[in-house]
């Protein structure tokens, strides 16, 4: 878990997203960033992580289900 107020920074600062990819340990290409605020992307997407504007929750889980290759709904 990242608290970002313990790292005195806020998204999208680049350094929240390499502290996340640290305490994982992954590299951005291993993982998938969701967020419904497009500005917060970019340092993402820099840094390897594949993003997901989330508009509408549907579609934001059919492109987690088409990202991931996972079902992650049943009829919903």
């Amino acid at each position: 878990m990242l608290i970002s107020e313990d790292y005195k920074l806020r998204k999208p600062d680049a350094e929240l997203y390499t502290a996340m990819l640290g305490l994982m340990e992954l590299p951005g290409e291993a993982c998938v960033f969701v967020d419904d605020t497009a500005r917060n992307l970019p340092p993402a997407e820099a840094l390897g992580v594949t993003t997901i504007l989330a508009k509408d929750p549907a579609d934001t889980i059919a492109r987690m289900e088409a990202t991931l290759g996972l079902r992650l709904t049943q009829g919903v």
